[in-house]
This record gives structure tokens, C-alpha cells and sequence, in this order.
């Protein structure tokens, strides 16, 4: 996939109720483990783990734009990896490279 990556702009003018409904929202449709005890991200401050749940959501749907449309999105080319944080690129499912097989195109 390309190098895009949809996070949170950090301003502080947004909605935080938004903002965390669209966080928790990111984190229950993707995978947010990584912020748990002693996992890589768990030193994130908050801004760093919506800007993570953010990118998640958008990575896991194969880069759907529609899917980084939440409160304070923002799309960027700049790796936001932090040394102990890899904010991920999605590799293409079978899916999108070749139609997928008749099993998995019933998901």
C-alpha cells in the first residue's frame, strides 16, 4: 500500500467527546492491543494513541478514505512512528490483488 498514513491533527479546538467517541470507535473496529501493559505503544500519550487507533481503522479497511473521516483526521505522508512504535501500512488482502476466492469474498 502506499505510504499514507490517517491521523489526528493534535488541535486542540475539536470536540473531545467527538474525539474519544471516534477513538473508542477506531479502537473496537481495528486493533488497539498494542496499547496494553508493557506492549510497544503503552508509552503513547493520548493524542499519539488516537492518531494510532485512527490509522488502524483506516489501514485494516486497505486505505479507505472513507474511514479517516472521524473528528480531527488528517491524512500524511510522514511516517508518525515513534523508535518503539510502528504505526503500520496495511498489506493488500488477496481481496484487492486478485478478487479474492469464493471464501473470502463472503466476508
Amino acid at each position: 500500500m502506499p505510504n499514507r498514513w490517517c491521523v489526528f491533527d493534535g488541535k486542540t479546538d475539536h470536540n473531545e467527546s467527538l474525539v474519544l467517541q471516534d477513538y473508542e470507535y477506531a479502537c473496537e473496529k481495528s486493533d488497539c492491543t498494542a496499547f496494553g501493559a508493557g506492549a510497544t505503544c503503552d508509552h503513547l500519550s493520548f493524542i499519539e494513541k488516537v492518531s494510532y487507533a485512527y490509522n488502524m481503522l483506516y489501514q485494516i479497511t486497505n486505505q479507505d478514505l472513507r474511514k479517516c473521516n472521524l473528528s480531527g483526521a488528517t491524512m500524511t505522508t510522514n511516517n508518525p512512528s515513534t523508535p518503539d512504535c510502528d504505526f503500520p501500512i496495511e498489506i493488500l488482502t488477496a481481496e484487492v490483488v486478485d478478487g479474492g476466492t469464493a471464501l473470502t469474498r463472503r466476508y
